[in-house]
């Protein structure tokens, strides 16, 4: 699903996903700026230098003992650019933050 940024916005974990994966295989995130990343993305869920990434949420399921989060991540390279873009799953609680 390519980029629209209002749905982007409103934040349906449907929509975020496709996106996410839509932006990451056509590599339209790698080279932006964190201030470009910012006016596209918004200010991420987790924003932490080097390679432990800068990460969007894109929805949480609640599964019971197994809750899963995805989340798109970037890497942030010294030269504030960005690269290393993934759509990634965790077991990482968002509400617990």
């Amino acid at each position: 699903m390519p980029f629209d940024g209002e749905k982007w916005k409103a934040g349906k974990a449907r929509h975020r996903v496709a996106m996410a994966h839509y932006l990451v295989d056509e590599k339209l995130l790698e080279g932006k700026t964190r201030a470009e990343l910012f006016d596209m993305l918004g200010h991420p869920d987790v924003d932490k230098p080097g390679s432990d990434g800068t990460r969007w949420l894109l929805g949480y399921y609640a599964k019971g003992l197994f809750d899963e989060s995805i989340w798109l991540e970037l890497t942030i390279k010294d030269d504030g650019t960005a690269s290393s873009a993934g759509v990634g799953m965790s077991w990482e609680d968002p509400r617990e933050r």
